[in-house]
């Protein structure tokens, strides 16, 4: 392994206001697991066709409410909505968001790491603050499309 592979794979600080973490350089599927989860948040902001149906009743023609129930049963009553790029990309900054992002990583080498400590990091630091600081810590704004991408540690 050459001293880039090295230094990309090391783990780096999380600077808080609550203490320093160490934090690993995350692997592929870490990041797959991230969008997985931004997905899961994203998607419970959605609305079900017949709930969002049933909330705007009394704003439908009449006419219209046989041919609105048809549609959103076709659609889907357990949530045909699926949500839109930006409200999963939304998700990485929101507080829920967060605190889930911090717990994920910072657990893989401090173990007994709670949501509620990444709550308390998040309400001592801010929520941009935190965020910056997660990201940098864990070289997400490294990032570029142009260059290959650093090992993950996975052997592949």
């Amino acid at each position: 392994m050459n001293e880039t592979a090295i230094a990309a794979s090391a783990p780096k600080t999380l600077n808080t206001a609550l203490g320093a973490f160490r934090v690993a350089a995350p692997t592929a599927a870490d990041h797959l697991d991230v969008i997985e989860a931004m997905r899961d948040q994203a998607q419970k902001q959605c609305v079900s066709p017949l709930a969002y149906l049933n909330a705007h009743l009394g704003q439908i023609n009449p006419a219209l409410v046989e041919v609105a129930t048809r549609q959103a049963l076709a659609m889907g009553a357990g949530g045909g909505v699926a949500p839109a790029p930006q409200l999963i990309e939304q998700q990485y900054t929101t507080v829920d968001g967060l605190a889930w992002r911090l717990t994920f990583h910072i657990k893989k080498l401090h173990p007994d790491f709670t949501d509620e400590k990444a709550r308390e990091i998040l309400k001592a630091d801010g929520r941009w603050n935190t965020a910056d600081a997660l990201d940098k810590a864990i070289g997400f704004g490294d990032i570029d499309p142009k260059k290959d991408a650093p090992p993950t540690g996975t052997g592949s």
